[in-house]
């Protein structure tokens, strides 16, 4: 996987102690971010929409604003003092997600909270998790969740310009790791029950990345 415009700051280096955001944090990726960011004892604050998870952050001593990508009052909170951003919050495909929902969380809630990141005279660092797979196609090609990530980034390049704040983009494959029970948990699961069997050659590639290696990534 790749990770965009790598910055020379020290944003997560282990000689600082940072004071860092998460969205997304209640997510597979984000999980595993966090309990590498409580290792190396930066200060969390994570934006949560669901109040009822809030208990389980504060108990690890992570400071939590409740509100989500389109509350502009709860973004400009939860942005008070905070240097890192680490956007993961977005809306992944399934039959059961419109285009409407993907664009509006995907690109309109990246957009949003940049926008109030832009406004902050101390965040000198936004992370935003993306996929490898925009890099698959053309924007006519591109599946609807690949389009909403594809525009969040060029959102991103675009607004950062000529400001302090550099950014870092983050392209995964497809995530998988040992904790999830979806994507590619029903495929391990027929393999070891001999039940799997090849579609074509078995030669097809495909990317994969492991939850640990985007983790390590995001925070070193």
């Amino acid at each position: 996987f790749k990770k965009e415009r790598l910055s020379r700051m020290f944003f997560l280096g282990n000689y600082f102690k940072m004071k860092i955001i998460l969205t997304g944090a209640t997510g597979f990726i984000g999980s595993h971010i966090i309990s590498k960011l409580l290792a190396k004892e930066h200060k969390i604050t994570v934006l949560l929409r669901d109040k009822s998870k809030n208990n389980s952050f504060e108990s690890l001593g992570i400071t939590v604003i409740n509100g989500n990508l389109d509350n502009k009052s709860s973004l400009k909170k939860s942005l008070k003092d905070i240097e890192v951003v680490i956007h993961l919050a977005g809306v992944l495909p399934s039959s059961k997600v419109s285009k409407k929902s993907l664009y509006k969380t995907n690109v309109d809630g990246t957009k949003n909270l940049l926008t109030e990141v832009l406004k902050s005279e101390k965040i000198k660092q936004f992370i935003f998790m993306s996929t490898a797979f925009v890099e698959w196609g053309s924007d006519s090609s591109r599946s609807d969740y690949e389009q909403s990530k594809i525009l969040a980034e060029r959102f991103i390049v675009d607004r950062t310009k000529h400001t302090d704040v550099k950014f870092t983009i983050v392209r995964p494959g497809f995530v998988y790791g040992n904790s999830i029970n979806s994507g590619i948990s029903p495929l391990v699961k027929m393999i070891a029950s001999n039940k799997f069997f090849y579609v074509g050659t078995g030669n097809n590639l495909f990317e994969m990345t492991h939850v640990e290696d985007v983790a390590n990534l995001t925070v070193s």
